[in-house]
């Protein structure tokens, strides 16, 4: 049965039924009414007045329950007209059904206009009401183009990626094609990195949408898809489309003077049109043409930023964040700053209070990673005249951070500098000024590629303390991974032992070591699966890994005094007493006075 039947079949179950008084009150009062003269038959010397509440429940019960029927016989067309096999979605079935008893007669004039020739004038409102509808009666592989950038996609369109992952869910597994879903940007690649650079949340949202929903996301330049498009020519020229198995949107927005455009001319073709036809063999050359945007594009993209801020990539640990786009990705939930602030939060708090008796203080956060530190302390003291000033040299953690305080409603100073060059770029940047604590926290100093360059960081710190100035830095337990060296790497995941509430506390992404040697340790990380039943190595996703140098016993606090700083404490995992067993040793050691 097609559209026009099915909605032609609702309207008219609901003009028989709609608004009726004698089905709603007086078909109920008839009935309640033979039953009583049934009841006067069988008991004639029963009083009938006595009985007039139980005679009102009754029509009540029989109102309601005729009109469930009646709501059900629509109920069933819909779900022909949906085609749907399942029970749909409470958000879908609801909005559908006012709809319909608000107007059944626009609803069936919209699929009608979007099939005629000229199409349908829509409001991006009634266009994003609709698109759940849509994605629920197309069927098949998703093939799709947008001249829109990630931002004014979700503009837009908001709930369309939604509407798509419930269609990529409920759809049937049998689906036989050579392509699988597929986007394809018709946008400047330019346009694209802008976009990234200043709605980067929106586009790393959309970028990694398109990867979790295993939907191919690719880019060409518009000039080179107006070559393509010469040979299979759309109505007006429009390239924005979406196409299911059985039939496709396409989508042309209807400009306003000033180049804006509030409306968009929706035509719905059927995949036996020309217009259907002509759409997928343009789709088809274009994703020959086309290039993917995933994690290469993105590691790519930040390894340019880095060139044009002159950050020098040259360390461990910048190049395997810039490079493996995936673990920076996931690095949030490896840290959990929620639980690792539960302990180091008030460790900071009185380590501040305990040195620091005025109010008036800067703060170097020299290992900013997504944030935790610098966004705790601001918003702690936000009372006091307290400056922070935080530096990453991930430009990929330096943005997920930006983005998580301004979630928080804080706005950080951050900046990209390497640690061999802070003696020059600080001064550089501020003159005299000198900070009263650095913090060097989450295992970063051992990212370094040697020694040399951990005294030339060191000696660095030091040059931006005040005289008496304090540094706070940490290391993992190194010591004992080596002591067992053996026992770890038969089974890294089940047989390193991490408490998990210190400095990393998240419990979806996991970090072992799995290669131990002398001087370097290999950590790497892996992310559970859904499906995961037994912690084990095959049961996570591997997302990458760092190559740490192994500090030795009490060798970091030798290179603290080799570089003049005065040790005044350590600290193991922030409040555990001493233990050769904790995860993190936290040094507090004081510049020369």
């Amino acid at each position: 049965m097609s559209i026009k039947e099915n909605l032609l079949k609702i309207k008219k179950i609901y003009e028989d039924n709609k608004d009726s008084i004698f089905r709603e009150i007086v078909v109920p009062i008839l009935i309640m009414l033979a039953i009583r003269i049934f009841l006067l038959i069988e008991y004639p010397f029963k009083p009938i007045f006595e009985e007039i509440p139980i005679d009102f429940l009754g029509v009540v019960i029989i109102a309601i329950v005729l009109r469930i029927i009646s709501l059900f016989k629509i109920r069933g067309p819909i779900k022909e007209l949906l085609n749907v096999t399942k029970s749909l979605d409470k958000k879908i079935t609801a909005p559908l059904l006012k709809a319909i008893e608000k107007d059944i007669d626009e609803f069936q004039i919209i699929f009608k206009d979007t099939l005629s020739e000229n199409g349908k004038i829509l409001s991006f409102e009634e266009v994003t009401d609709l698109t759940h509808i849509f994605f629920e009666i197309g069927r098949g592989i998703y093939l799709g183009t947008d001249s829109h950038i990630p931002s004014e996609f979700y503009r837009y369109y908001p709930t369309y990626l939604e509407a798509q992952g419930k269609n990529i869910k409920t759809r049937e597994d049998s689906i036989q094609t050579d392509l699988s879903d597929t986007r394809i940007l018709i946008i400047k690649e330019n346009d694209l990195k802008s976009d990234f650079f200043y709605h980067y949340e929106d586009v790393l949202r959309f970028i990694t949408w398109h990867q979790d929903h295993k939907v191919h996301l690719k880019l060409i330049e518009p000039d080179q898809a107006n070559l393509l498009i010469d040979d299979t020519p759309l109505k007006d020229n429009i390239k924005d489309f979406g196409l299911w198995g059985n039939y496709g949107l396409l989508f042309k927005p209807d400009k306003n003077d000033d180049d804006s455009y509030e409306n968009v001319q929706l035509f719905m073709r059927l995949d036996s049109e020309p217009d259907y036809k002509n759409a997928k063999k343009y789709f088809l050359a274009l994703n020959e043409k086309s290039k993917d945007i995933n994690e290469k594009w993105i590691a790519n993209f930040f390894r340019e930023q880095s060139l044009k801020t002159q950050v020098a990539l040259t360390t461990e640990h910048s190049k395997n964040l810039f490079d493996n786009y995936k673990l920076a990705r996931y690095w949030n939930e490896f840290v959990c700053c929620e639980k690792r602030l539960n302990k180091e939060g008030s460790f900071l708090i009185n380590l501040i209070n305990h040195y620091f008796t005025e109010s008036d203080y800067t703060i170097f956060d020299a290992a900013l990673g997504i944030g935790c530190e610098s966004i705790f302390l601001i918003r702690h003291f936000k009372e006091k005249n307290i400056r922070v000033i935080s530096n990453e040299i991930s430009l990929l953690l330096r943005y997920i951070a930006i983005e998580s305080a301004k979630k928080d409603g804080v706005e950080l100073e951050v900046y990209s500098w390497d640690w061999r060059k802070l003696n020059q770029e600080f001064p550089k940047k501020f003159g005299t000024l000198k900070v009263d604590m650095v913090l060097v926290l989450g295992n970063s100093l051992c990212l370094l590629p040697n020694k040399n360059d951990m005294i030339k960081s060191l000696e660095n710190f030091k040059s931006v303390l005040i005289p008496g100035g304090l540094l706070v830095i940490d290391e993992r337990n190194f010591v004992f991974m080596q002591k067992d060296k053996k026992n770890i790497e038969k089974d890294p995941i089940k047989k390193f032992k991490y408490h998990g509430d210190t400095l990393y506390c998240g419990t979806d992404v996991i970090g072992v070591p799995t290669k131990i040697a002398k001087e370097r340790i290999i950590f790497t990380y892996f992310k559970k699966r859904e499906s995961q039943k037994e912690k084990s190595i095959e049961n996570l996703e591997e997302i990458g890994s760092l190559d740490m140098y192994s500090f030795k016993k009490n060798e970091l606090t030798d290179l603290l005094k080799q570089t003049g700083f005065e040790l005044i404490n350590t600290f193991n995992d922030f409040d555990r007493p001493t233990s050769e067993r904790c995860d993190f040793y936290i040094h507090v050691a004081r510049a020369p006075m």
